[in-house]
């Protein structure tokens, strides 16, 4: 089922709000990118002085403290209030998800290239996914691949389709689905293809 059956089959619209066109790469600043929104959301939750804060001050593209975002709560209303108003559960089809894995300090602080089989992780800020797996190879600068069949019950908008503005996909379409803040997941198979781990995941 390609991406488009899939937003008809889960009765959703493709949400075009601008808070998450900003979040998506576009190439209008009104409201944060994903690394600044997702930084904030994680500096939020482990506070600025705290490992995660000196992770990200050590990481290229330093991202700074809270109190440099004046524009994170605006930008934090507007995809709470897209996702109340966009948002629908995934609920109605078993296709399969793909997350790269890149060496932003959010995905750094997880560690997750050692975890393993059990191991349970918390995602603080939004979990962008594809139905593309190479796609989702294209993102994984840290050669980890989450990869997940059961997103049942977990809310999400569907960003328009389209190529994004100097993103590492390329100028092809991501296929994207974006899963609502603080996600958590348990890792239930590791295995190595192609010199990247995938984590086979489900929420928990």
């Amino acid at each position: 089922m390609n991406w488009l059956d899939i937003v008809s089959n889960l009765d959703a619209v493709v949400c075009e709000d601008l808070a998450v066109r900003c979040y998506q790469g576009c190439d209008d600043w009104t409201f944060l990118c994903a690394s600044n929104v997702n930084h904030c959301l994680n500096l939020e939750f482990y506070g600025n002085d705290s490992p995660y804060h000196k992770l990200s001050t050590e990481t290229k593209g330093d991202f700074g403290d809270l109190e440099d975002y004046e524009d994170f709560e605006k930008a934090k209303i507007a995809l709470e209030k897209a996702f109340s108003q966009y948002g629908v559960s995934w609920n109605n089809t078993k296709e399969t998800l793909y997350k790269g894995i890149d060496q932003k300090s959010f995905y750094q602080i997880l560690d997750l290239r050692n975890k393993v089989v059990g191991d349970k992780f918390v995602v603080h800020g939004y979990t962008s996914m594809t139905l593309s797996e190479s796609v989702a190879e294209s993102f994984s600068s840290a050669d980890v691949i989450l990869v997940c069949d059961n997103m049942v019950d977990k809310k999400c908008v569907f960003p328009p389709n389209k190529p994004v503005q100097n993103s590492v996909a390329g100028m092809g379409n991501e296929e994207e689905v974006l899963f609502d803040k603080g996600l958590e997941f348990e890792i239930v198979g590791r295995e190595t293809k192609n010199n990247k781990i995938h984590l086979y995941v489900k929420p928990v």
